[in-house]
């Protein structure tokens, strides 16, 4: 065998049995967040883990393959290690802080429609730790709107507007059983406490944040906000049409 051929069948073998470095990944428009980072593009159908690495090179999240139910995520470097299993990344898309302080992710545990849930990475009193959004902010969007039967709004993150405040929104499923389909709100998140501090309507946020918004959320329907006749189910209200 020659010297060539047995130089490329090792990197082949190399190539195979090491994890993706996701370094230089491509930002995408996003569902949520324009400009994040693809997780799922890096694992969807892949055996090999991916590894995004924070914009100083100090810290990375290595997620496992997407071929799982539940997933692993290892978080790991000079803001700490922790390791947990995620059962959301469909879809994922990561936004680091401005300053490599901390990093979120969104990602859905049922399909493209949803749910999609916030997932934070960041340190507390010292501590890296993972926090999961989510609950808090369903429990501030509440039931707006008629439903034939209750459903939770995907949550998924906008963007930070610095290194302790989160933009993030809360969206009726796009296509669900309730009125105002695919409508929202938006929340500012003050990390350092976890409460939110601001509630911007969908007119406002996108009037405020629309250059950092994903498709999704430019592309909710206004006139549901100015008539919120014109987009319910009429057999919710006791009409025809």
């Amino acid at each position: 065998m020659s010297f060539v051929r047995q130089a490329g069948i090792g990197l082949l073998l190399w190539l195979c049995a090491t994890p993706f470095y996701a370094m230089g990944a491509t930002p995408y428009q996003g569902n949520f967040s324009h400009g994040a980072i693809d997780i799922w593009e890096s694992i969807a159908g892949n055996e090999n883990e991916a590894t995004f690495v924070s914009p100083d090179n100090s810290w990375t999240i290595t997620v496992g393959s997407g071929d799982d139910d539940t997933i692993p995520v290892r978080v790991k470097g000079r803001l700490g290690n922790l390791d947990f299993y995620a059962n959301d990344l469909i879809n994922a898309e990561l936004v680091w802080a401005p300053d490599s302080s901390a990093a979120f992710y969104t990602g859905s545990d049922g399909g493209n429609v949803g749910n999609y849930h916030i997932h934070v990475f960041y340190r507390r009193n010292g501590t890296l730790v993972h926090e999961d959004l989510t609950p808090r902010i369903m429990a501030k969007f509440g039931r707006p709107v008629r439903c034939y039967d209750p459903e939770d709004p995907n949550v998924g993150g906008i963007a930070w507007l610095d290194k302790n405040r989160l933009l993030v929104a809360a969206e009726i499923l796009p296509h669900s059983n309730c009125d105002s389909m695919g409508t929202f709100k938006a929340y500012v998140v003050d990390m350092a406490t976890l409460k939110v501090i601001k509630t911007y309507d969908q007119l406002s946020a996108k009037r405020l944040f629309y250059d950092k918004m994903g498709l999704e959320l430019r592309g909710a329907s206004d006139i549901c906000i100015r008539s919120p006749r014109d987009c319910e189910i009429p057999a919710l209200h006791g009409r025809d049409n």
